[in-house]
């Protein structure tokens, strides 16, 4: 016999809603002090794409009440001396993302591929075609490999009860001093930490087949001790899901300046990308963006490296570059026939990480640990910009305006691949 699958299909209607409303205050306590207070609601639910399986309807998924998501925010700048030279600044908030359709329409039934299994009576494989699927026997049976599994309540299984939505906190400091009249130099601290993710997470079952979970990575039922998506685990022991973290802290330092006809504005930042998830579009898998349904926590083996230990779930995530350096300046020159203004820009970024990999059931894993090779090369780009504005007349200009990206044609190596297998191979036939 052989198999033939047909390519991935989408059905059903695509709709959500969500919505939010929100208070805002700005509070001057004194002439030096000015806070701002914030608080937001939102509510939000995601529907099947099936509204009944075998004629029964199916309740929704995704839903997040008013109280499921509030995020307070505050902060609030103040005066040091009084003269307007010294400013120091601070803000704290929650924040909430709104899931994205690939994680519905992957698990809550749009999605869906059928396998078809032939009789093999002819070992003449080269007449198969797109529209000869069955040139070689007669079809013996067919299955829908995304069947939407549906418990007596209605429900989707598969979903995590106790899901709380993906959300992270931000703080930030700073303070800025005026040099001069024309010239400010500002530092800033902030640090950005994922509360909790949502992602598909997977184990195998007893007949190697992947079970899979909607829910919080390190949270709910991925901590449960006595059983994982009704599959007991080794001596009642828990399973070992870790927390989805990423973190993010960076330090800026900024000095900016302008003159009669002069503006340049320059910084320095220092910053830290870690973790074990880098969110909706995975750089451990070469940017690849299906938010929700990346291959991150689909199986244990990807939280261990080469020793047994966990050395691989936190370090450098793929898009970190610890040192960025941004400078651009203008210089702007008038004239009888108008105004003219030449700019520049320059950046300077640190290289990535570069990781040893290893494929295993078409997913990565990191059997030294993250960043195990070191970094790409140091990343710089020279951007020069022209425009010109001339008067026509009292209601009319023309503006003439040239940018030259790249301007030296600077080329830098941006990514590796770095595994060590292959997931598969294609062969020619000939």
């Amino acid at each position: 016999y052989y198999t033939w699958e047909d390519g991935v299909k989408n059905i059903g209607s695509v709709n959500s809603r969500n919505q939010g409303f929100y208070l805002q205050d700005a509070w001057r306590v004194n002439s030096r002090l000015t806070l701002n207070l914030g608080i937001r609601f939102e509510s939000e639910f995601l529907p099947p794409y099936k509204a009944l399986v075998n004629n029964r309807k199916v309740a929704n998924p995704i839903n997040f009440d008013w109280a499921s998501k509030i995020a307070p925010r505050v902060g609030g700048a103040w005066d040091v001396l009084g003269d307007g030279k010294w400013k120091v600044y601070g803000s704290y908030g929650l924040f909430y993302d709104v899931l994205k359709y690939e994680i519905a329409r992957g698990s809550f039934g749009s999605d869906f591929w059928v396998t078809h299994v032939y009789r093999l009576d002819s070992a003449n494989i080269f007449s198969l075609g797109k529209a000869t699927p069955g040139a070689l026997g007669s079809e013996i049976t067919s299955y829908d490999n995304r069947t939407l599994p549906i418990n007596a309540q209605g429900e989707i299984e598969g979903i995590d009860p106790d899901l709380k939505p993906y959300s992270l906190r931000e703080f930030t400091f700073g303070a800025d001093h005026s040099l001069t009249s024309r010239l400010i130099a500002g530092v800033r601290y902030t640090r950005k930490d994922l509360r909790r993710a949502i992602e598909d997470i997977g184990v195998l079952d007893e007949e190697g087949s992947e079970v899979y979970l909607t829910g919080n990575p390190g949270y709910g039922q991925t901590r449960d001790t006595k059983s994982v998506y009704g599959q007991k685990t080794p001596d009642g022991k828990e399973f070992l899901v870790p927390k989805a973290v990423r973190q993010y802290d960076a330090a800026e330092f900024r000095l900016q300046g302008q003159t009669r006809n002069l503006s340049l504005i320059g910084s320095y930042t220092w910053s830290r990308l870690y973790g074990n998830y880098s969110g909706a579009a995975n750089s451990d898998e070469s940017g690849r963006s299906d938010p929700g349904v990346s291959r991150a926590f689909d199986l244990p083996y990807y939280y261990f490296d080469a020793t047994g230990s966990q050395k691989n779930v936190l370090g450098r995530l793929g898009t970190d570059r610890p040192h960025t350096f941004k400078f651009f300046g203008s210089y702007e020159m008038r004239s009888k026939a108008g105004v003219s203004t030449l700019g520049l820009n320059q950046i300077a970024y640190s290289g990535t990480p570069d990781s040893t990999s290893i494929i295993f059931l078409s997913a990565p894993t990191f059997p030294y640990g993250r960043a195990d090779l070191g970094r790409t090369p140091v990343m710089t780009q020279t951007d020069l910009s022209f425009m010109h504005d001339f008067k026509v007349s009292e209601r009319m200009h023309v503006k003439f305006d040239v940018n030259v990206f790249n301007l030296f044609n600077q080329a830098t190596v941006l990514a590796r691949t770095t595994q060590m297998n292959r997931s598969g191979a294609i062969s020619d036939a000939a």
